[in-house]
């Protein structure tokens, strides 16, 4: 949903999940963003830099509720909390959402970002890319393991069946003569 970083109070609508996942909870922006406005008002830096980025941008707080009851809330500054793609922005939070529940998500924006408009600052919620589907990255990786060893395996085991039949096909021989 669109957001204007001047400094007051946002609120999405109530949003329903349809599934037992993590979310996260981003300031999502156009891509082109001055390396200048990138460093000093969304607080993150290049994604290639070299050197080590002590900088913070424009702060905000936010609140997750749901029935009303405040579930988690941080403030971001953007330090470290940057991303890349297809579009740019800061990650301002992650939560753990049940299938079926309402949530609304509270945004305070503490301090004047007012120079991001031009990038069409938008608030997004959605499923974390790292657990996508239920799916976590780690079992990905646990599975990719598996294949591995399973591959090491089947080589092993051909290699003996190889060496086996030449054990085999050279003592023929030899009884042959």
């Amino acid at each position: 949903m669109p957001i204007v970083l001047t400094v007051g109070h946002v609120a999405t609508p109530e949003f329903t999940v349809n599934v037992r996942e993590n979310f996260v909870i981003q300031l999502d922006l156009d891509r082109g963003l001055p390396k200048s406005a990138t460093n000093a008002v969304l607080g993150t830096d290049d994604l290639i830099s070299s050197e080590p980025f002590e900088g913070r941008g424009f702060r905000m707080a936010w609140t997750l509720r749901s029935d009303g009851k405040v579930i988690k809330q941080e403030i971001s500054d953007g330090h470290n909390q940057g991303y890349w793609g297809s579009t740019t922005g800061r990650l301002l939070g992650y939560f753990r959402a049940e299938k079926g529940k309402r949530y609304r998500v509270d945004v305070d924006v503490l301090e004047d970002g007012s120079q991001l408009a031009a990038y069409h600052p938008r608030l997004k919620v959605a499923v974390d890319l790292f657990t996508l589907d239920g799916y976590a990255i780690g079992e990905g990786i646990i599975e990719l393991a598996f294949l591995v060893l399973a591959g090491l395996g089947v080589t092993l085991f051909a290699g003996a069946m190889i060496l086996r039949w030449r054990t085999v096909a050279r003592h023929s021989a030899l009884h042959v003569s």
